[in-house]
């Protein structure tokens, strides 16, 4: 269902991106929004990484709420129906994700990385200290709950787009 669930994309790799922190994510906001929903896309770079998301999600019994859709060259129809983008990156030297999140107007929660230039003007975004899971999972939350800060952080998210046209991408 259009704008129903959070979406992770990027490459299956632990050290940089650190995708297995979306099932400690998703654990804490089931339990405060039931309902809510995440799909993780991506392509396995570390090997064993998609089996260990596999069996941490089925120990967190969030099987019904994390789905794993693999990777693909068609990343449009996730962004289009997503509701929150996640990053659980630790570093990024340019991270395309964010700014395509931006371009569709999806409030983003994210790991701070201020020296990142998408992140500089704070715009469309909440940013949380690295690796603060609690705090990552309340945005999550604040964002399913309060659909006046979605819509904020929304419109944030498409001018803080428009800005970023100047860079050659």
């Amino acid at each position: 269902e259009a704008g129903k669930y959070i979406l992770w994309l990027g490459r299956l790799e632990e050290m940089e991106k650190q995708p297995t922190h979306c099932v400690r994510i998703m654990k804490k906001v089931v339990e405060a929004c039931p309902e809510a929903r995440m799909k993780i896309v991506g392509q396995e770079v570390t090997k064993g990484v998609t089996k260990a998301l596999k069996k941490k999600i089925r120990k967190a019994g969030l099987e019904e709420h994390i789905e794993l859709c693999g990777g693909t060259e068609n990343v449009e129809p996730y962004y289009k129906d997503a509701r929150i983008f996640l990053c659980t990156s630790s570093c990024e030297a340019f991270s395309m994700t964010i700014v395509e999140s931006k371009g569709y107007g999806i409030p983003l929660v994210t790991y701070d990385m201020p020296y990142l230039e998408v992140l500089k003007s704070r715009q469309g975004c909440i940013c949380v200290p690295q690796d603060d899971i609690e705090a990552a999972a309340n945005a999550i939350i604040q964002l399913l709950r309060d659909n006046e800060l979605h819509q904020t952080l929304k419109e944030q998210a498409r001018k803080s787009y428009e800005t970023l046209q100047e860079f050659d991408l």
